[in-house]
C-alpha cells in the first residue's frame, strides 16, 4: 500500500517530527511504500496521492493512497481539495489543540491506531463545505474555492483568529489565544452579517453566524450540536450580538444546549447559502480569504471526504 505521512512540525509542541519517524518507521517495516512531507517544504500532494505510475496493479480501485496527516484540523484543512481531488483515504494523528476531526473519525494519537486504520483497508465517507468568493455582479469569482470539514464561521472568533494569525509571536496551545481575545475584546470589529438560503433570510445584523458540517466547534461549545456529515446538508446558527462580548455571552447557552430556547437565534438546514460579511471568515479554524464586500456562497459537497476506519 502507498502511504503518504504528512507532518507538520509546528504540531504537538515539537512531538510531531518524533510521531512521524515513528510511523514511517512501522509503515516500512511492515512493506509499504512511502513518501514523508513537512508542511512548509515545496511538493505537490496530489501528485504524491495520485502518482503517475501506481505502485498497484493497473484496474485497482480508486482511492488506494492514504494519507496520514501529523498535525491539527487547519492543517487538514489544507489539504482537503487533493483529498477531495484524488479519493485518497485519510487518516488524522490528532497533534493540534482541538483535533475536532480526528474525535470525530475515532483517529487517536498512537501509532498502533494509525497502522490499524491504514491496514483496515476500510473507509467511511463525509460531506464537505466549500466556500466561493465572488464580486458584486455574482458571476466573477475570486480566488480558488476553499473546502472546509468541520465549519465556517463569521464574525468575532473569525476575527480572533485573523488576529492569531498576524501575530509574530504566539504562546503554546490554546494560550496563543489569550492575545488575540484580549485585542478583540479591547478593539473589536463587529460588522454585519447577510445571509439567506432557500428564499429564507437567515441573518441581518451584526453577530455570530457558524455554518456547521459537524456538531463539534472548539471547547466543547458546539452552536450547531444536530449537524450531520452524511445528510448532505449544512447547518446554520446565527446569534446575534455586538462584538465578543455579545459572542461570549451566549457560550453558557451553548454549552448547556439551551440555545433552541433563544427566540433570536435563527437556525436552518440547508445545502447551500449566500452570505454579505462586513467582518472576517474562518475555516475549521484557519483565516478564511478577504471576504468584506464580496458575495459569498457556501455548497455542501456531499461524501466527498473519505476517513480510514476499522
Amino acid at each position: 500500500m502507498r502511504v503518504v505521512v504528512l507532518l507538520n512540525p509546528s504540531s504537538g509542541r515539537g512531538s510531531a517530527a518524533r510521531w512521524g519517524d515513528e510511523i514511517v518507521a512501522a509503515l516500512k517495516q511492515r512493506g509499504h511504500e512511502v513518501v514523508l512531507r513537512r508542511v512548509g517544504e515545496v511538493f505537490h500532494l496530489e501528485s504524491d496521492l495520485a502518482p503517475s505510475q501506481p505502485s498497484l496493479p493497473l484496474g485497482s480501485p480508486p482511492g488506494r493512497t492514504t494519507l496520514v496527516v501529523i498535525g491539527g484540523d487547519g492543517t487538514v484543512q489544507r489539504v482537503l481539495d487533493d483529498l477531495q481531488a484524488t479519493g485518497s483515504r485519510l487518516f488524522h494523528f490528532p497533534a493540534g489543540n482541538e483535533n475536532l476531526l480526528a474525535r470525530h473519525a475515532g483517529h487517536r494519537a498512537s501509532v498502533e491506531s494509525a497502522l490499524t486504520h491504514v491496514e483496515s483497508g476500510r473507509s467511511r465517507t463525509m460531506d464537505l463545505g466549500v466556500l466561493r468568493v465572488f464580486e458584486r455582479d455574482r458571476q466573477t469569482m475570486i480566488g480558488l474555492p476553499r473546502r472546509f470539514a468541520l465549519m465556517a464561521s463569521f464574525g468575532p472568533d473569525a476575527a480572533v483568529i485573523h488576529r492569531l494569525n498576524a501575530s509574530p509571536r504566539r504562546g503554546p496551545g490554546h494560550l496563543a489565544y489569550a492575545r488575540p481575545l484580549l485585542a478583540e475584546l479591547w478593539h473589536p470589529h463587529p460588522g454585519v452579517i447577510r445571509a439567506s438560503a432557500q428564499r429564507k433570510r437567515l441573518a441581518d445584523d451584526a453577530g455570530w453566524l457558524v455554518v456547521a458540517n459537524t456538531p463539534d466547534y472548539a471547547l466543547g461549545i458546539n452552536p450547531c450540536p444536530d449537524a450531520d456529515t452524511t445528510d448532505g446538508l449544512l447547518d446554520v446558527a446565527f446569534f446575534p450580538g455586538r462584538g465578543l462580548v455579545g459572542m461570549l455571552r451566549r457560550l453558557p447557552r451553548c454549552w448547556l444546549r439551551r440555545n433552541d430556547a433563544a427566540p433570536d437565534i435563527t437556525r436552518a438546514r440547508t445545502p447551500q447559502l449566500s452570505i454579505e460579511s462586513e467582518t472576517h471568515c474562518q475555516l475549521d479554524g484557519e483565516p478564511g480569504p478577504p471576504v468584506r464586500g464580496k458575495i459569498i456562497n457556501i455548497a455542501v459537497e456531499p461524501a466527498a471526504l473519505t476517513l480510514c476506519s476499522i
